[in-house]
């Protein structure tokens, strides 16, 4: 009898384990990324030849509490690259640049990332309105 009892007890205490490993919080570390045309991710269509060549490329990494946001823009010919470190609250799912009070929420569904624009002040929106239609893809 006190055999049978230890036996339960080990097969309780391993699934009790298997069951928390499970059932534990996946974090969004990652990478995200998407490569599209301006007119594409703007939504709307351009007349301008220019505009119709560009390509823009948004890469989000994360790991725990950092992220790195990195913008490149391809149009004519020229490469304009914009880099910002990030703060990153996993809970909250919100981004904070490491200087100013500007906070950008994140939603994850399954390997796709958006943002959300929507809690952000006008002039702030105006600045990133190239992440509205955005939906970046986590990398392997």
């Amino acid at each position: 009898m006190k055999n049978v009892k230890r036996l339960m007890l080990g097969i309780v205490a391993i699934f009790a384990v298997v069951l928390l490993v499970a059932c534990g919080a996946k974090s969004d570390n990652g990478t995200y990324k998407m490569e599209t045309n301006i007119d594409q991710l703007m939504g709307q269509d351009s007349e301008s030849e220019v505009l119709k060549d560009a390509k823009v490329t948004i890469e989000l990494t994360i790991k725990d509490s950092k992220g790195e946001l990195k913008i490149i823009q391809k149009m004519a010919g020229n490469e304009v690259p914009i880099k910002l470190d990030l703060k990153v609250d996993q809970k909250e799912k919100s981004l904070k640049r490491s200087y100013g009070d500007m906070e950008l929420k994140y939603n994850i569904k399954g390997d796709e990332l958006t943002f959300d624009l929507s809690k952000l002040s006008s002039s702030d929106q105006a600045n990133l309105v190239i992440l509205k239609n955005a939906k970046l893809k986590r990398t392997k």
